[in-house]
């Protein structure tokens, strides 16, 4: 069975956009498709490290979960929306997001991954530190 991913767009589902996130433009289409590889590589390459951030091209970076809570499913629904309202308040766009993969009864959506454009003056350090801060924050909870 082929495994396939899902993938959404924050702020555009227009395939003609331009997106600028390195010295050339990138389209909000590619960006889909870059958030489901990542979702992909995630899964398939770094599953035991559970999640993560990646350095990109120019100004973008990827955020991969491999850690679907199976005891509290609703958990990394709100890590992510502490890391969205952590990201937002930097300065941080979110440009896509991706689950991987969607067939499979115990493993559909099992990894998701987000594409993100940092600011002049953030780095993947930042993003690391409030992808830290988010997931601890649900411990503290």
């Amino acid at each position: 069975m082929k495994k396939t991913a899902s993938t959404t767009t924050s702020k555009t589902n227009t395939k003609s956009k331009k997106i600028e996130g390195s010295a050339s433009t990138t389209t909000a289409k590619e960006l889909e498709h870059l958030a489901r590889d990542l979702a992909a590589l995630a899964h398939q390459h770094l599953f035991p490290s559970r999640r993560g951030v990646w350095g990109l091209l120019g100004s973008l970076a990827g955020v991969y979960n491999n850690n679907p809570w199976a005891d509290d499913p609703g958990r990394r629904e709100r890590e992510f929306a502490n890391l969205r309202a952590l990201m937002s308040a930097a300065g941080i766009d979110e440009l896509a997001c991706a689950s991987y993969p969607l067939s499979g009864a115990e493993e559909a959506r099992y990894t998701v991954a987000l594409v993100v454009r940092l600011p002049a003056g953030k780095n993947v350090d930042d993003l690391t530190q409030m992808y830290s801060d988010a997931t601890a924050a649900e411990w503290t909870n």
